[in-house]
């Protein structure tokens, strides 16, 4: 296990930031309804940790986080016909293939929570390496979380003639608009 797993509340802000993009309406329906288990129940778990304990349980939901970002990426970005009906698997299409990886994914989320409620770091390392073998991810968990500070420089944008909005954007003002019937000059 890592010691660079983020916080808690980081991880709670990345939920509830990636659950509704993940959720929303590309997605079919029984995904929908698979990713909503799994990320609630990662959700859970959360709430059987404090900030400075059970690094094994934030790792458990920092790679569910980050499995379910890439997959549902990667199966956005097929076309549709071709991601739900077009066996790839065993004569199972994309769309089920991802739905039984999520079922799988949270029966393991189940154990994991029955594990940090029995306080059990034996059976909680065994779901986590469930997690780690079975839900590779190659995604960093810094790349899920927001940012905590703003990525553009409010006094390098105001020297360059922009000023930045509270959503961290930086905008050009509106220049001043001529009257609706000038006339330019030389006419």
């Amino acid at each position: 296990m890592s010691n660079d797993v983020p916080g808690r509340d980081a991880l709670r802000q990345a939920l509830a930031e990636q659950t509704p993009l993940l959720t929303a309406t590309p997605t079919p329906v029984p995904v929908a309804v698979r990713l909503h288990r799994v990320l609630d129940s990662a959700s859970d778990l959360l709430d059987l940790t404090d900030e400075q304990c059970d690094v094994g349980v934030r790792e458990v939901v920092t790679r569910t986080l980050a499995w379910c970002v890439e997959q549902v990426g990667h199966f956005h970005r097929l076309p549709p016909g071709y991601a739900q009906g077009r066996p790839v698997d065993g004569g199972r299409s994309m769309m089920l293939v991802l739905v039984d990886d999520l079922d799988l994914l949270g029966l393991t989320l189940d154990r994991s929570y029955d594990a940090a409620y029995r306080m059990d770091q034996d059976a909680l390392g065994e779901q986590l390496a469930v997690v780690t073998e079975t839900f590779a991810s190659a995604t960093d968990a810094e790349h899920l979380l927001p940012a905590d500070h703003s990525i553009i420089d409010p006094e390098t944008a105001a020297a360059h003639g922009s000023e930045v909005g509270d959503d961290g954007i930086p905008r050009l003002p509106i220049p001043d608009q001529p009257e609706p019937n000038h006339l330019r000059e030389n006419q």
